[in-house]
C-alpha cells in the first residue's frame, strides 16, 4: 500500500470525505488545538512539556491511501498535525480522526534541526504552555 500525505503541516487540501474515518464536517485548526488539549492525549502533552518547545504550527490534514491494485478503492482519512519547534530543532506529531475523536496511538514522529527555510515556510499558531497544552497566538 502506498500513502500520499498531502502537505499536512501547511494546508488543508479538500473538504469532507467519503472515507470511513471521517466526519461530514472537516476539521479546523481550532478543532486540532482542542483535540491536543483534550482527553486521551496525556502522553503527547507530557512529551512536549518535558522539552523546550514554546511554539507550534497546527494543521488539519487529509491523507489518501491507495493499494497497488488500481481497481481498489481509495481510503481517505483526516486528522491533525502538530509541528513543535525552537530556533534549533523541531518535532512533529499527529493524530487521526475516528468518528468525532482523535486517535493518538498511530503517531509518526519526525524530528531534526530547524532551518531558516522551515521558519520562512509558515507561521506559528499556538504557544506551548508549561503543561504541554496549546494556547492560540490570536
Amino acid at each position: 500500500m502506498r500513502t500520499l500525505l498531502l502537505l499536512p503541516l501547511l494546508v488543508l487540501v479538500g473538504c469532507g470525505s467519503a472515507g470511513p474515518n471521517t466526519s461530514a464536517v472537516p476539521l479546523t485548526q481550532r478543532d486540532c488545538v482542542e483535540a491536543w488539549n483534550g482527553e486521551g492525549n496525556d502522553e503527547g502533552r507530557a512529551s512536549v512539556a518535558r522539552s523546550d518547545f514554546k511554539v507550534a504550527r497546527v494543521s488539519p490534514f487529509i491523507r489518501i491511501s491507495r493499494f497497488e491494485d488500481p481497481t481498489a478503492e481509495e481510503l481517505e482519512s483526516e486528522g491533525c498535525s502538530y509541528l513543535f519547534h525552537t530556533d534549533e530543532r523541531y518535532l512533529t506529531l499527529s493524530g487521526t480522526r475516528v468518528g468525532d475523536r482523535i486517535r493518538w496511538d498511530r503517531r509518526a514522529t519526525i524530528s531534526g534541526p530547524w532551518t531558516s527555510e522551515q521558519n520562512a515556510a509558515g507561521d506559528d499558531q499556538a504557544r506551548v504552555e508549561t503543561d504541554g497544552t496549546l494556547a492560540s497566538l490570536d
